[in-house]
């Protein structure tokens, strides 16, 4: 358990946690060609930061993939960098999230 800014308490869990299992919920996003909503996200923990796969829907119609982090509970914008260790934890939660899931397996 770290505390934060603020007096928030951050637990440092060990495994991957399902984002939409602890009451996750869409939220919109906005970026210089568009804006539209988050409608999943596959997220897990390491010692260091949250890597996030976002699926990003547009208001226009489109679909895409967002690979970012969050620190401290804070998203962070920079590139994604995982440790090949933290492979695992991120795997299990894409693979409850079935789109983000899909568009990867086209990817590779």
């Amino acid at each position: 358990m770290k505390l934060l800014k603020g007096g928030r308490l951050n637990m440092q869990l060990k495994k991957a946690t399902s984002v939409k299992k602890e009451g996750w919920k869409r939220r919109r996003f906005q970026l210089h060609w568009g804006g539209g909503w988050i409608t999943e996200e596959a997220r897990s923990e390491t010692p260091y930061h949250e890597p996030s796969i976002q699926l990003l829907a547009y208001d226009s119609g489109g679909r895409a993939i967002r690979f970012c982090y969050y620190h401290d509970g804070m998203y962070q914008g920079g590139p994604l960098i995982l440790s090949e260790n933290n492979l695992k934890d991120l795997r299990k939660e894409i693979r409850k999230n079935k789109t983000i899931h899909s568009f990867l397996k086209r990817l590779v």
